[in-house]
């Protein structure tokens, strides 16, 4: 570290502690270390029933349990490697730091399933198949209780047409390192900071005040996948066509929190060439924003996607398929957003916004061409990407909902009067609505090759973006390159006896 003299403190205790004062240049050792120790236990029990209607049943019923922990040593640093000086707070927009965390600080997590399932499958006359899977499945992740019904169905009508649909809901537990942040940390200099009297003192003293920052109260996330589709058998092709609709509730996002404290206040002493003291003087006020994870995500896609397998072309060994697919998704968030008034006089210190949706649409489309050349053992592989269509839209709410008072209270505006400049103008935004539109096609091409000899030995080379291609596309009259997808090449050996 090369820097000018700073302070740190290593305190996980709220309060005034004297100060560590680092050198200009020193040696900082930060290590992390996880052991996640994971399980995982199943049985299941089947049963194949066949009625006299020739009602086929297969019959399921499964237990399952799996845990999650971490027995690592955490975040550590060394004993001249604080971190914190970096965010020391400076007043204005003050800063958050962290601490060591043990990581055996926090507890196994658990997860036990309880599933029945029943496929039944029937053939009619005249090639008529009826397939009919469903059933129930029980979770309890870390306590929270989930009942998540499945059903998936198909019914052939003869060999060209089968029709398709289903309905199925899934829920995700929060991760460890979702669920186990550590506190945070306001640390600030007490008085001017660091004080020097040349070859007889450096002292300075570090205010810390702590927020919890574990987010114990984060639930599952919740998902909802609906589908439908078309299979048509050909003589030169297969063609499938799915359109389906998932809604995903409870998502994982992070979220500002103000916080409002009345600290005691203190005032440093300095006579002369004695070392300086501090004394507390009374209180003062203070008021941060801390972070935390919150179940506030909301999202929405529909799409349609066709993929098509053509009858392979035996005179050329090759195949050929492609795949055409269109999605439009939606994705909101319950968070607020702050933003500091712009009247320091004003007792509106910040306006609070709903936080901005995201409506997305992209079409693309995919050609796969594999050839075979039995004799040497050889399959190259090209495929083309092709991305037809591509918008964004990001409006920006400008208005506020409420605004946070200088004890960091929220008040609601009236409705009637949030687009009041004279009132609340230092708190209206300027900000745009982000929008982006592809005004061009984008194309890719990928190149695959694998070889297979004969003593046991195959090894395939793959090249992403292999013609190094860099499409452009313009917002605003910007030309920004493509990130379609940057040349990258690899390989793998394979041995088998």
């Amino acid at each position: 570290m090369n820097r000018s003299a700073s302070a740190a403190t290593a305190s996980t205790e709220e309060g005034i502690h004297e100060a560590y004062i680092l050198p200009s240049q020193y040696t900082s050792i930060a290590t992390v270390e996880g052991i996640p120790i994971s399980t995982f236990v199943s049985g299941e029990v089947t049963k194949a029933l066949t009625s006299k209607s020739k009602w086929l049943h297969s019959l399921v019923f499964g237990v399952s349990g799996r845990t999650s922990s971490n027995k690592g040593a955490g975040r550590k640093s060394g004993i001249s490697g604080f971190q914190n000086f970096y965010t020391l707070d400076q007043g204005e927009g003050s800063q958050i730091g962290y601490r060591d965390y043990d990581f055996n600080r926090t507890r196994t997590e658990s997860q036990i399933s309880v599933y029945f399932e029943d496929r039944i499958y029937k053939k009619f006359e005249k090639n008529r198949i009826f397939n009919l899977d469903f059933g129930l499945r029980y979770e309890n992740q870390a306590g929270n209780v989930a009942l998540q019904p499945r059903i998936n169905s198909s019914y052939s009508i003869n060999k060209t047409f089968r029709f398709r649909g289903g309905f199925g809901s899934s829920s995700k537990a929060p991760s460890l390192n979702q669920l186990y942040t550590g506190d945070r940390y306001l640390d600030r200099l007490v008085g001017n900071g660091i004080y020097t009297y040349p070859e007889v003192y450096q002292k300075a003293w570090i205010q810390t005040i702590i927020t919890p920052g574990d987010n114990f109260n984060l639930k599952p996330a919740k998902s909802y996948q609906t589908e439908v589709g078309l299979d048509i058998n050909l003589s030169f092709a297969d063609i499938n066509f799915t359109g389906y609709y998932n809604r995903l509730l409870d998502g994982f996002t992070g979220q500002q929190i103000p916080v409002y404290k009345e600290v005691p206040k203190a005032v440093v002493d300095i006579v002369g060439s004695e070392i300086p003291t501090y004394e507390i003087t009374g209180t003062e006020k203070v008021y941060y924003f801390t972070q935390s994870i919150q179940n506030n995500t909301t999202s929405k896609d529909i799409g349609i996607e066709s993929v098509i397998n053509f009858q392979k072309i035996k005179s050329l060994n090759l195949d050929v398929s492609m795949n055409v697919s269109y999605v439009r998704s939606s994705d909101f968030s319950k968070t607020q957003e702050y933003e500091k008034s712009t009247n320091l006089l004003s007792p509106v210190k910040y306006g609070v916004y709903d936080s901005r949706p995201v409506k997305n649409e992209n079409f693309t489309a995919s050609l796969n061409f594999n050839y075979h050349i039995p004799k040497i053992g050889l399959v190259m592989s090209l495929r083309s990407e092709h991305i037809l269509m591509q918008t964004s839209n990001s409006p920006t709410s400008n208005f506020p909902n409420g605004y946070l008072d200088a004890e960091l209270v929220y008040h609601e505006i009236p409705e009637g009067d949030r687009h009041d400049v004279q009132k609340y103008g230092h708190i209206i935004r300027t900000k745009n609505t982000t929008q982006y539109k592809l005004d061009n096609m984008l194309h890719n091409l990928h190149l695959r090759l694998s070889k297979d000899f004969l003593n046991g030995f195959s090894v395939s080379f793959y090249a992403t973006n292999f013609l190094n291609l860099k499409p452009y596309y313009y917002i605003d009259g910007e030309r920004y390159p493509s990130d379609i997808a940057n040349f990258s090449f690899g390989t793998r050996l394979n041995y088998q006896f």
